[in-house]
């Protein structure tokens, strides 16, 4: 039935029988350190297209689902982030992979051929200095534990949608307590920031609280559910990380916040995809001027507002990790890794170069006609699906027409 529903619901190919297993041996760890989770979920590994974990029921039956191409996609971006060299090149290599595929599954076919083509020519760029990836034992180390806590969080996460299930009311008490402390915390951290002037202060309190009050109160049922998944999740992630696999507190932080900077930035390219996908049809100039004009704000989510959302989950996740409240902050560590600095560094070296300068490439490519050059290769769609398909990556180049 799980199956079933992955076929019709999702683009797939079979994941590997390396990684079922792996998943396996972690979701058992996971299971071990939680008391009471009663019948857990089955657990199902896929590879979809969609680089989407879920708790869900079909038949009755809890399943989690866990893809593959998720944890690739994290470890590709922590590569980004840990390069010696050419990281916006990189960054905006994968965005417009992940445009390209998501352009597949839309049927826009020029629009797939476009970013796939510029996917390559970024990472061209990027490689001219030499291998990027090529870095130091000890950040490949620090790079290798951040993806090992994501992969955990990921479960966790959805491994906690299935524990809310079964006491709700208990648990969102416990996560607005969790946010009345996080609110607390930021209050003092404004209060006492020797940078404000009391007017500002005094400003950033008020609006402050109130910002985070309409963020909940825009979907606060879901909101508290994905709240709690990340708490109760990330702590249970947090406790395998220091404890089975050895991993330092901050290199546990700093995975934590990252897994959802990340989910973020694929919100803010599904966005890009959808705010595009009327041009694969559209001919008129004045339109598609109108269109494009309008990306910048849209790809920040103004209906729905679930950026706003992720960036508070982002905030309370790094409160919860780094201070007292899960009781982890007191461990000692010898060296510990500057979390902030990493965090301000995939701002500058991955979000800022896809979310503000790969939207003027793409209304750059648009305007100079180049999305049109490509009419012709798109009128045979399966040939247009397969050429992007080994472009990408999606279908490995010797398995390509077999």
């Amino acid at each position: 039935m799980i199956e079933a529903y992955l076929a019709e619901a999702r683009k797939s190919r079979p994941a590997s029988r390396e990684h079922v297993a792996y998943y396996a041996g972690v979701y058992d760890n996971l299971l071990g350190c939680i008391k009471d989770a009663g019948d857990p979920p089955k657990l199902h590994v896929a590879y979809t297209i969609d680089r989407r974990s879920e708790f869900l029921i079909l038949g009755g039956v809890n399943y989690i689902v866990h893809d593959q191409y998720l944890g690739q996609s994290f470890n590709a971006l922590n590569r980004i982030l840990f390069a010696r060299h050419g990281s916006g090149k990189l960054s905006q290599s994968y965005a417009c992979k992940f445009l390209a595929e998501r352009f597949v599954t839309l049927g826009c076919h020029k629009l797939a051929l476009l970013t796939s083509l510029l996917s390559h020519q970024f990472k061209a760029r990027a490689l001219e200095e030499g291998d990027p990836y090529d870095i130091a034992a000890e950040a490949e180390a620090v790079r290798s534990n951040i993806t090992a806590v994501q992969e955990d969080f990921v479960l966790a996460h959805e491994l906690s949608h299935f524990m809310f299930t079964r006491d709700q009311d208990n648990f969102r008490s416990t996560v607005r307590g969790r946010l009345e402390e996080f609110f607390a915390f930021k209050e003092v951290t404004v209060a006492t920031d020797p940078s404000l002037t009391e007017e500002v202060s005094e400003q950033a309190l008020t609006l402050g609280a109130q910002y985070y009050r309409q963020i909940l109160e825009f979907n606060e049922t879901d909101y508290l559910l994905e709240l709690f998944a990340d708490d109760f999740g990330g702590m249970v992630a947090t406790q395998i990380a220091l404890y089975a696999r050895k991993i330092p507190l901050s290199q546990c932080c700093l995975g934590l916040v990252l897994t959802l900077k990340y989910t973020r930035l694929f919100r803010h390219l599904e966005l890009m995809a959808r705010v595009l996908a009327p041009l694969e049809t559209i001919e008129n100039s004045e339109i598609t001027s109108k269109l494009m004009s309008g990306l910048d704000e849209s790809i920040w989510d103004p209906t729905e507002k679930r950026i706003e959302f992720y960036q508070l989950r982002e905030h309370v996740l790094q409160y919860s990790a780094s201070y007292p409240a899960w009781g982890f902050a007191e461990i000692d560590e010898t060296e510990p890794f500057n979390v902030s600095e990493r965090i301000a560094l995939y701002d500058e070296l991955i979000e800022f170069p896809i979310i503000f300068s790969l939207v003027d490439v793409l209304k750059e490519a648009v305007s100079s006609g180049l999305l049109a050059s490509f009419a012709e290769m798109a009128a045979n769609p399966t040939h247009a699906v397969e050429i992007v398909d080994e472009m990408t990556g999606w279908i490995p180049r010797r398995t390509r027409g077999t």
